[in-house]
């Protein structure tokens, strides 16, 4: 099964075309861009490297979130734009788990993946490896920042960060939990789109798809999905 994947939650989009057995190519960029402006471009000339047509795609897969508002609703247009034609399944996958499930952690380590909320708050989740498996701890929320780092140094555990939340909020996070800290290494700072293929697959395997006009991206933040508010 030949599976499409992209994400645009954070400032950063990408796009990816993998199956079972092999990831064919990837495209990411983290420039000042508009994701509208870049995404189907994205898209277009990774499928024309590839020489992989649209209708060689079996299944679509997306990070539905929880993110930039305007990043969610353009990949879930574009992820629908592409799937209604050719009536394929669409893969919402988390994208705080992409993002988490990239890093590598040590025993009772917890891989902690965090976007920016705006208004002092964040996207999180929790997670850890322990015996080749990954494990949810605490699943896809919003946090206020102004006691979340605070909330973790409490638990006493070596932590990894990641996602677009460390930009902003590296320093406090050292100074809450000081060398139990760490962060990703810059290449998988972010979800990749590798990753959400992965998930995909597993989640496909499970029954976990939907067509495309039951596909809802996660906001979290009902507020920001009446108003049309854009972070």
């Amino acid at each position: 099964m030949m599976i499409l994947s992209m994400d645009t939650s954070t400032m950063a989009a990408c796009a990816a075309v993998a199956d079972e057995n092999k990831l064919y190519g990837e495209f990411f960029t983290d420039f000042k861009l508009k994701h509208s402006e870049k995404l189907m471009t994205l898209i277009d000339d990774l499928l024309k490297r590839l020489h992989i047509g649209i209708d060689d795609i079996d299944c679509f897969a997306v990070g539905k979130g929880p993110g930039s508002f305007t990043g969610l609703r353009i990949g879930a247009g574009a992820v629908k734009g592409l799937a209604q034609p050719h009536n394929k399944p669409i893969i919402g996958v988390s994208s705080l788990k992409a993002c988490a499930f990239a890093q590598p952690c040590a025993p009772g380590e917890l891989i902690v993946p965090i976007f920016d909320a705006q208004r002092s708050g964040l996207y999180t989740a929790v997670f850890t490896r322990e015996r080749g498996s990954f494990i949810e701890i605490d699943g896809d929320s919003v946090k206020s920042a102004d006691k979340y780092f605070d909330d973790l140094a409490v638990l006493g555990k070596n932590c990894v960060f990641c996602g677009d939340g460390v930009m902003n909020y590296s320093g406090r996070i050292k100074e809450k939990l000081g060398e139990r800290a760490r962060f990703a290494d810059k290449a998988f700072m972010m979800p990749r789109a590798s990753v959400i293929a992965s998930l995909a697959m597993e989640m496909y395997k499970s029954g976990e798809y939907c067509g495309y006009n039951d596909f809802i991206p996660e906001y979290l933040r009902d507020a920001d999905v009446q108003t049309g508010r854009q972070n």
